[in-house]
């Protein structure tokens, strides 16, 4: 009885894992900096009113990294993203050549329900930048006026007297 050689199992995946780790921006994390989200991913708000979430900003505490710039912008429901706002973020002290982590509150302008979309940090190093995951905000107009008491209610279609 003949035994056929054993084939070795070759991933069909090997390709697309080769890619996926020499991606641009998987890169750009090889230096150790990351950007994360330690708050929920989505909040809601009125108009006008401040609600903030946070960015935690890893990094090693070295020459290279200690200088950066934290900036958010959102991406709004249609799509389309809003131009950088600094967030006045400053990097904190910490150990050289030790890993290091900054927290940014950043609280967004919602002037109105059109300010509804994912809001990003964006830290940039003289060398590259990355942003983080995102939080969505969810923006409802102001609260509408009390009706005046001589108007009742009629039913589900909402006719007044």
């Amino acid at each position: 009885m003949e035994s056929q050689p054993r084939r070795r199992w070759a991933p069909r995946a090997a390709p697309w894992l080769l890619g996926l780790l020499l991606s641009p921006w998987a890169l750009r994390l090889t230096g150790g900096q990351s950007v994360a989200r330690p708050g929920p991913p989505v909040l809601a708000s009125l108009a006008n009113q401040a609600v903030s979430f946070s960015c935690r900003i890893t990094y090693p505490y070295t020459p290279a990294f200690r200088t950066f710039t934290v900036s958010s912008f959102y991406v709004n429901r249609q799509g389309q993203e809003s131009a950088e706002e600094p967030t006045g973020c400053q990097p904190s002290a910490g150990q050289e050549n030790q890993t290091h982590t900054t927290e940014c509150l950043v609280t967004p302008r919602l002037p109105s329900a059109l300010a509804t979309g994912t809001y990003y940090c964006s830290v940039r190093w003289p060398h590259g930048s990355v942003r983080g995951p995102g939080t969505f905000i969810l923006v409802r107009g102001q609260a509408a006026a009390p009706r005046s008491p001589g108007l009742r209610h009629r039913g589900v279609l909402g006719l007044h007297a």
